[in-house]
């Protein structure tokens, strides 16, 4: 393979893979905003009369 092909291609790869981190970390970053939510959420309830046995499972 000439050297502008294998230039062009190596570029596709890279921008193919710079594409798919960047939805692994927006996918990241929704998935800690949820756990926030979830945080605040589980704050404001009363604790359950089983403690942390009766959410096993």
């Amino acid at each position: 393979m000439n050297t502008p092909g294998l230039f062009i291609v190596g570029a596709v790869v890279t921008l193919v893979v710079l594409a798919a981190v960047a939805l692994l970390v927006y996918g990241a970053l929704l998935d800690g905003r949820d756990i926030d939510e979830a945080e605040e959420a589980d704050a404001g309830r009363a604790p359950s009369p089983g403690g942390a046995a009766a959410q096993a499972g």
